[in-house]
């Protein structure tokens, strides 16, 4: 081989390598067995990404894709309740995102139909993975939940059922939800009981809430508001509000003034 094709292919490796990766599986998904929380079957929805990979939150971003359930196969469920565990903010070039690093498991809560029967969940799953290149991805898992009890049994992911945000009680963390305009951009100032980490923000429609810039003293945060070109129809709009305060996931809903 000459040498110029031999320069030209240890100049070609890094990129056939970064295509391989990018065509290969970055993430395993799995459900498990949780027992039962009072009269609801438990399970987890675990996803384990390749190292430094993420996946997505709910509400993903301004860069991201938020996850889809489909559970129309499973049979003995009624009702199943998604629950996400508090999530990070990333940001790189192509903007904010939202969600989770290497590994997160998604409590589930089903209610069955008999619960003296077995409940056999079939899920359907989009969702979309991320490391420099984002790539959207489809999957099926099932599981059989047997119907008898078995509360000696622990699960490690009851550590990320212990970080699902729960309702804020008095005195809220956030007092005030004003919007403002500043050199034509809509903006939300929320006025905060004591400083906090992070603010996700969450409502109908197209607006997007930017991630907060906080006051020297920690107790006011400012969002600049995208997709909207005015507060107008924002004024009275209900917001859901996950905060995390250092760790600690509180959520709580204000309506804008």
């Amino acid at each position: 081989m000459h040498r110029r094709q031999l320069l030209t292919m240890s100049l070609a490796l890094p990129f056939l390598a970064k295509a391989a990766r990018a065509a290969e599986p970055s993430y395993t998904v799995s459900l498990r067995d949780g027992g039962w929380l009072g009269d609801r079957r438990a399970a987890g929805l675990e996803i384990a990404l390749d190292d430094g990979w993420k996946t997505y939150w709910r509400m993903p971003g301004n860069a991201g894709v938020p996850p889809e359930f489909n559970w129309t196969r499973s049979v003995n469920a009624g009702e199943i309740t998604v629950l996400f565990p508090l999530p990070r903010r990333y940001t790189d070039a192509s903007g904010d995102t939202v969600g989770y690093k290497d590994h997160v498991i998604l409590p589930l809560l089903i209610e069955p139909q008999d619960a003296g029967k077995p409940i056999d969940l079939d899920l359907d799953l989009f969702f979309a993975v991320c490391d420099e290149i984002c790539i959207p991805a489809r999957t099926r898992s099932a599981l059989k939940l047997e119907a008898a009890d078995r509360p000696d049994e622990t699960h490690d992911f009851q550590q990320w059922i212990a970080i699902v945000p729960v309702p804020a009680a008095e005195p809220m963390p956030v007092s005030a939800a004003t919007l403002a305009l500043e050199g034509g951009k809509p903006v939300l100032i929320l006025s905060l009981a004591q400083p906090v980490t992070d603010i996700f923000v969450e409502m109908e429609g197209s607006a997007y809430f930017r991630k907060p810039d906080f006051a020297a003293d920690g107790l006011s945060a400012r969002l600049v508001i995208d997709n909207v070109s005015g507060t107008e129809k924002l004024v009275g709009k209900v917001a859901r509000l996950t905060i995390d305060r250092q760790g600690a996931g509180l959520e709580q809903t204000v309506t804008l003034a």
